[in-house]
């Protein structure tokens, strides 16, 4: 099922908002500002005076996209925001995307960036069985016995050759059934395959395969969410943006050094976990953290 960038960030802010009341908002220029950059109008901002002093602006689109600029002055009247003493470096168009909110406040894309990370630890957590329908497949060629590594694969949840099932197995059994010393596998089999991964992981490495030939290899895998569409969705199981959305606000918060509500909101997002039935071991849990969780940052 399809998750919304938009409505999924609504909700992460809605819970960081119940510990910190801050100041934010996604809008739009309604107006041009001066020809200086000294200003930013938007009749959507319809707080009082002064209520958006000391925040920091952040242009969304635009030749000035990335820009950030900290407001000196807003008048309620027009909607206009004044940067005196640090212009944007182009006049701000009418209809020009930008964020303001108050220092310690997350940016939609810091947000956003979290949401994937989260996503991506999820669904490393959770049962193959119950991710089904966020399998995707990925068909490579091989060379003599030796295929690619997948692309963009969080896990593996298995492979086929030839359309057949490929049995998993470690390289010492490999050397042992390709030598003759057991009986699973015939040396002509076409029916019969079995796999393992030489190098660091299945990500890095190349996947060695017996028999060997020049056969059409498919994994079955995770994908490693890395971006929104052109739409701003995502596929992920649906019951499970909860947690998703519960466990970036734990990952906020850790970004901002506060671990005590971080543990809070990660234990939130594991509760709801095994709400679903999902059982998770704790060292497991720290493990696929470790691989996947950004380290906490000023």
């Amino acid at each position: 099922m399809p998750g919304d960038r938009e409505s999924l960030e609504r909700r992460v802010r809605r819970y960081l908002n119940e510990i910190r009341n801050l100041r934010y908002k996604k809008t739009t220029a309604t107006s041009v500002g001066a020809s200086t950059g000294a200003t930013i109008i938007s009749t959507n901002l319809t707080q009082l005076d002064d209520y958006y002093n000391g925040c920091i602006v952040r242009i969304l689109d635009g030749n000035a996209e990335g820009a950030e600029r900290l407001v000196e002055d807003f008048t309620n009247s027009t909607g206009t925001l004044t940067f005196t003493n640090n212009v944007f470096p182009i006049q701000i168009a009418s209809g020009t995307g930008f964020e303001i909110g108050e220092v310690g406040s997350w940016s939609s894309s810091t947000i956003e960036q979290a949401l994937l990370d989260s996503i991506n630890f999820i669904a490393a957590l959770l049962p193959k069985e119950v991710l089904e329908d966020y399998i995707v497949t990925e068909t490579v060629g091989s060379v003599n016995g030796v295929a690619d590594p997948p692309t963009g694969a969080l896990d593996i949840h298995h492979i086929t050759i030839n359309g057949k099932p490929a049995v998993p197995v470690s390289s010492k059994r490999y050397r042992r059934l390709i030598s003759g010393q057991d009986s699973f596998l015939s040396s002509t089999s076409n029916t019969r395959f079995l796999y393992f991964f030489r190098g660091k992981d299945s990500s890095n490495g190349e996947l060695v395969f017996a028999p060997a030939a020049n056969h059409s290899v498919t994994y079955h895998k995770t994908p490693l969410a890395t971006a929104f569409d052109s739409s701003g969705n995502i596929s992920f199981p649906d019951k499970f943006f909860e947690p998703v959305v519960l466990y970036t606000v734990a990952m906020l918060f850790d970004q901002n050094e506060n671990s005590e509500q971080a543990r809070i909101w990660e234990s939130r997002a594991m509760d709801h976990l095994q709400s679903r039935g999902i059982e998770i071991k704790t060292k497991f849990r720290q493990e696929v953290r470790s691989q996947i969780r950004p380290q906490a940052t000023a």
